[in-house]
């Protein structure tokens, strides 16, 4: 999108969050509500005091599309008919991500095309920035957010005259993603026995920054289940602006929704967001690991 063209929908944004703040100055409406949580709070997976029964032989396909986040959301929620969450990257050093200062990672989009930011300034959102900064499995969950902007590609309101309670909402989980790690380079020959082609992949350097990021990963998993979500929207988890490893990345994530505390029929639905509306970013790698696998 041009710049100037995006700069004219961060201030309709702008002034569209400051007309929301108007109208739902009930306090009972969870707009406004962000609760934080660490590690140390969710260490299982609440497997016998919330939801369904589990059983290992219930298992669901992954899906990958390529999709906004946000919009994948609302799709999701159409089909299935229950509360959907997002899982959004988040920067300790703003948590409205860098949306005022003309980028387009999902992150910032989120913030332009939704509420989000309401609940990330309202009761003290330097404590909220600290909880993020100081503790490796820290997260926040906002339960209900307001989609006031349509589908990316067409960046237009909702009508002026929709009320709030009429929106789409979606409820949300920022973790900041590992932005302090090495990565490796690792080639791979493919054959098909007649011609061959050299891949390369991207790794993570150490085995400790890879496990930091699948704790973060569980972490996400783990606020989804106590907040009673089974339809989950994840994405390509601090791929884009903070550079993580997309092959190892997309490897974790399987790994982790494959280990025994999260499989095994709590999740009615996992769709992977990655949106790559150019061709040249992440969407082939996490659909090629991710899409149709059995979790």
């Amino acid at each position: 999108m041009e710049t100037f063209i995006l700069n004219e929908v961060t201030e309709e944004s702008r002034n569209v969050l400051n007309q929301l703040w108007d109208k739902l100055s009930d306090d009972s409406f969870r707009l406004r509500r962000s609760d934080c949580y660490d590690d140390e709070e969710l260490w299982s997976f609440p497997r016998n005091s919330h939801g369904p029964a589990q059983t290992s032989s219930v298992k669901i396909s992954i899906r990958v599309y390529n999709e906004h986040m946000v919009d994948a959301a609302i799709k999701l929620q159409k089909r299935y008919g229950g509360r959907v969450v997002v899982l959004s990257n988040a920067d300790f050093r703003a948590l409205d991500g860098d949306w005022g200062r003309m980028t387009i990672a999902q992150e910032e989009d989120i913030c332009r095309r939704t509420s989000l930011l309401m609940s990330m300034v309202y009761k003290s959102p330097s404590s909220k920035i600290w909880a993020l900064n100081s503790c490796e499995g820290a997260g926040i969950y906002v339960p209900e957010v307001v989609v006031f902007r349509k589908y990316r590609g067409s960046d237009k309101l909702f009508e002026s005259d929709t009320e709030p309670e009429d929106l789409p909402t979606v409820s949300v989980i920022r973790i900041s993603a590992l932005k302090d790690f090495k990565v490796d380079k690792e080639k791979l020959i493919i054959t098909d026995g007649v011609s061959k082609v050299t891949v390369e992949k991207q790794l993570y350097g150490n085995t400790e920054d890879r496990e930091r990021m699948k704790t973060k990963m569980r972490l996400s998993l783990r606020i989804a289940a106590v907040k009673g979500h089974r339809l989950l929207v994840l994405g390509a988890f601090g791929c884009g602006t903070f550079g993580n490893p997309s092959d190892d990345v997309a490897e974790c994530w399987l790994e982790v929704l494959r280990e025994d505390e999260f499989r095994g029929g709590w999740w009615k639905a996992i769709w992977f967001a990655v949106f790559d509306p150019n061709g040249d970013g992440d969407f082939e790698i996490f659909r090629d690991v991710l899409h149709g696998a059995q979790v």
